[in-house]
């Protein structure tokens, strides 16, 4: 079973649950190999169960040796309760785990020397990588802690020096591909799924108990859905585009041209193609620091001023965006100084507008914020260029759905930050 790109927020702690605090995530119980990626979602504000596997020892680790196989991978998890966002409390069965490239985002309910992962079993088996924990890459120390009855031997015994799967890569940016993808986000947000977004990007917000602690449910506006007189979940014009009958309920659940994937399935992904989120790419800024100088400690800031090159392509998802909606950006920053040198982290603040036209001339203006850093563990080399990530915020409504290139420019400068704590750049 996979789930994948599902916001998981807002559990009620103290609600109606006759334990009393009840707020948690997800429960994965799987038993005799059975099957679990869970990928690209977003937790938050729970107790704790961000992941939860096991059975509750209801099958121990002789009746049941080879247990549930979790890929728990990309998730970004935000404002867990206490010293953990995620466990498991069996004893005696087994779990084997790929715990991959998360991004854990401590909230205000959150411990300050939380951990991802609260082991239980001894039995378990785990493999850690490429995880962030509080915007640092988490070292063991921050990604699971283990009971006293775990010795060195069972702990070496436990981490894995390979995955269970394969099933793609990772990086310290996925949270702002979860933050953008993530959710019923076509074609725009509820005002409930924006808040819990932008909690997590600001880390605001907490674990509530009931709903209207955040204003209750929302009255949500939807279009007429088109025809579909068979009830299967796609359209009768597309049935009939497609050759199929729109008075026949089965063919949705059919795979018509043996790809694998059912009628309704391919319906869902052609709806979805080339309806990604307007992004913003392409923008390539060279910075040239002169001569090698001697080696320095500390921060050194670039200025690049706003000029007719500043220029970044969008691609358009006829999308309206509004006031507030951020659109995401990547930055890439190439090294001419002709030396290498180690950054950590580069920074990007651009807080002066930026100037958006669209084909016709019209103009619009974004509000420029902070962009995300990167780390650099070894040298970025001449001519080698840097990612960054960064969102904008739209100060008015404005349409992308217009056909042909659009264009931003800085309206005035953009400044980067250096810091270097090794002392080996120039």
């Amino acid at each position: 079973m996979t789930v994948q790109w599902c916001l998981i927020s807002e559990s009620l702690n103290d609600s109606l649950h006759e334990k009393g605090e009840h707020g948690y995530g997800s429960l994965i119980r799987g038993h005799h190999g059975s099957k679990f990626t869970f990928n690209h979602n977003l937790y938050s504000h729970h107790k704790g169960r961000s992941p939860r596997p096991g059975v509750y020892d209801k099958w121990d680790h002789e009746k049941d040796p080879d247990g549930l196989l979790l890929e728990f991978r990309n998730n970004v998890i935000y404002d867990w309760y206490g010293s953990h966002a995620g466990y498991n409390a069996d004893k005696e069965s087994v779990t084997r785990m790929d715990y991959i490239g998360n991004y854990l985002i401590p909230g205000v309910d959150s411990a300050e020397d939380s951990v991802a992962y609260q082991e239980g079993s001894i039995y378990n088996k785990s493999y850690f990588a490429g995880n962030w924990m509080n915007e640092e890459k988490a070292g063991r120390e921050k990604e699971v802690r283990f009971p006293k009855t775990y010795t060195p031997e069972m702990i070496q015994s436990y981490f894995q020096q390979r995955p269970f799967t394969n099933s793609g890569a990772t990086s310290g940016t996925i949270h702002y591909d979860v933050f953008s993808d993530v959710g019923a986000c076509l074609p725009r947000r509820d005002s409930v799924d924006e808040r819990i977004i932008d909690q997590a990007k600001k880390k605001t917000g907490r674990i509530i108990n009931s709903q209207s602690e955040v204003g209750g449910w929302p009255k949500l506006e939807s279009q007429p859905a088109p025809p579909d007189r068979d009830h299967d979940g796609m359209p009768d014009k597309w049935e009939e585009r497609m050759g199929f009958n729109p008075d026949d309920s089965a063919d949705g659940a059919t795979d018509s041209d043996g790809d694998g994937y059912t009628n309704l399935e391919e319906y869902l992904e052609e709806k979805c193609v080339g309806l990604d989120h307007t992004v913003i790419e392409g923008a390539k800024f060279a910075f040239d620091w002169g001569p090698p100088g001697p080696p320095f400690k500390g921060t050194r800031d670039e200025f690049l001023n706003a000029s007719k090159d500043l220029s970044i392509r969008l691609s358009s998802d006829k999308t309206i965006y509004r006031i507030g909606e951020p659109v995401f950006a990547n930055l890439e920053f190439t090294n001419d100084s002709g030396y290498p040198f180690w950054i950590h982290p580069v920074q990007a603040s651009i807080n002066n507008p930026l100037e958006i036209v669209d084909p016709s001339g019209k103009k619009a203006v974004w509000k420029g914020e902070s962009v995300s850093s990167v780390d650099s563990e070894s040298p970025v080399l001449a001519q080698e260029t840097v990612t960054v990530f960064s969102d904008f915020n739209c100060s008015k409504e404005y349409d992308l759905s217009k056909p042909g290139k659009y264009k931003m420019r800085f309206t005035s400068g953009l400044r980067v930050s250096f810091r270097d704590e090794t002392g080996k750049s120039g």
